[in-house]
């Protein structure tokens, strides 16, 4: 199967690109049936879903290889700890079975600008507010059944009706730039680089995605599709998935962070090293963005 895949993958990336895409669209596989034992598809609510979600990044990571076993067996960095962090949660039978992050950028900055740095100034240079996505984890039971659709498009609305964010900006492997690429109309910001991040380097590539022109590039470009999982204009702008719940009311954020806050304190105590681990003018910037009043 893994060899399938690699010749799969190989066939793709000769052909010419606007082939390649719509196929990689149709392949996209959204089934009902499998989702409809998700009940809902929301900004993390309680303590437990935010220790849960990072209890579901650490054993997916681990069982990657790409971050050591730990006692506290929990995923945490000061980037997740920030108030302007937002995590979303797939819930089924009242417990975590899928979470993704969008860490706003802030004074600390953004987890990929160790190594983008001049990519992501360049889009502050425009007067634009980007957000990075990240620590997207699914319970293996559940992989290939859309919840990864359903958090996306939850933070997708959340990112361009809730957060006033401008952009969404990834980084991620060369051989998953397409799919990014297809379905979501990300492009690319920076050249393939080496990713030092957590337990071991990984090629890695920029991308970028206009949250506030999206809608309409969607509508531009797909709209004259028929209504399938091949139709991301369907998928992101005109289906209606009842699971997806996220608050209408911005103020709801305030109290949402006070949440967040006691969620990071608990995460936190669990991993002390995540703290103690930066650089003084890391920590300051930290401490400043953490006593940070909300807006």
């Amino acid at each position: 199967m893994k060899w399938s895949r690699k010749l799969t993958s190989a066939v793709l990336r000769v052909m010419p690109r606007p082939i390649r895409h719509t196929l990689i669209r149709r392949a996209a596989r959204i089934v009902d049936a499998e989702l409809a034992t998700v009940e809902a598809v929301r900004i993390a609510s309680t303590i437990d879903e935010y220790v849960d979600a990072m209890g579901l990044v650490y054993d997916g990571y681990v069982n990657r290889g790409i971050m050591a076993p730990h006692d506290s067996r929990v995923r945490m960095t000061h980037y997740l700890a920030l108030p302007t962090t937002i995590i979303f949660v797939a819930l089924e039978n009242g417990k975590v079975a899928g979470t993704v992050s969008l860490v706003k950028d802030s004074l600390v900055g953004l987890p990929m600008q160790k190594i983008y740095g001049a990519e992501i100034q360049a889009i502050r240079d425009e007067g634009r507010v980007p957000a990075e996505v990240g620590a997207l984890c699914v319970t293996g039971t559940k992989r290939g059944t859309g919840i990864p659709f359903l958090l996306y498009k939850a933070m997708f609305s959340a990112a361009r009706d809730l957060l006033g964010l401008d952009d969404l900006v990834i980084a991620v492997h060369p051989d998953a730039a397409d799919l990014y690429a297809a379905t979501l109309q990300f492009e690319q910001i920076g050249p393939v680089r080496s990713y030092p991040a957590l337990d071991r380097s990984a090629l890695a590539v920029a991308l970028r995605l206009r949250v506030k022109e999206a809608q309409k590039m969607f509508e531009e470009k797909w709209s004259h599709l028929p209504p399938t999982s091949a139709n991301p204009y369907w998928l992101y702008v005109q289906r209606v998935d009842k699971q997806i719940q996220l608050p209408t009311d911005p103020s709801v954020l305030d109290e949402l962070r006070n949440l967040h806050d006691r969620a990071a304190m608990k995460l936190a105590a669990l991993r002390p090293d995540i703290v103690l681990a930066l650089d003084t003018n890391e920590f300051k910037l930290f401490r400043r963005e953490m006593m940070k009043k909300p807006t």
